[in-house]
């Protein structure tokens, strides 16, 4: 069992990201931290009422939300935990602390897999990954036409469901050439 730690924009792209990083690792089971860079804000009202919790779930989306129910369905006997957090600094210390405390074993980083930030106040946390000098294991999507057309929910069903349709395919295949 190993803990992943994968920057998390809350659109499908990270969800994509674990697809990718579970087909490659058939045999491993996972604990799952999808971490966001955000700022805490400036104001002393704000950081009054600040609560990490109602940041994540105003950061969430439907797509995001139902990406994440399909991942774990496909992937629920390997996948231990799935948790999303949030680190508030762009200081190399504080994730390397973080990664530290959260006793994090891998960080994987995607390349031609763009981050979309919706909220003001995020940061892109894979170049604070780079900078921090920790180990990362890079996962390519270049020249991956998943990247292109995964937001839609019809889309995302299709890639998650893709490999259950095959395997009943081949199953189908397999009992017409018995007959």
């Amino acid at each position: 069992m190993k803990k992943i730690l994968v920057p998390n924009d809350f659109s499908v792209n990270p969800i994509l990201l674990l697809k990718k990083i579970f087909e490659e690792n058939e045999d491993e089971k996972f604990q799952i931290v999808l971490l966001h860079g955000i700022f805490t804000p400036n104001s002393i009202m704000d950081l009054l009422f600040y609560n990490k919790k109602r940041v994540i779930h105003e950061l969430q989306n439907e797509d995001y939300l139902k990406a994440c129910d399909l991942f774990r369905s496909k992937y629920d006997s390997r996948v231990i935990t799935m948790k999303s957090d949030i680190l508030t600094s762009m200081r190399s210390h504080v994730l390397k602390t973080y990664l530290e405390v959260n006793q994090i074993d891998e960080i994987y980083i995607p390349e031609g897999l763009g981050m979309n930030f919706k909220h003001k106040d995020s940061f892109d946390l894979i170049k604070l990954i780079k900078r921090a000098g920790v180990e990362v294991n890079v996962v390519s999507f270049k020249n991956e036409e998943v990247v292109e057309r995964a937001g839609s929910s019809v889309e995302l069903s299709r890639l998650f469901l893709a490999d259950l349709s095959k395997s009943i395919i081949r199953r189908y295949e397999g009992n017409a050439a018995l007959s």
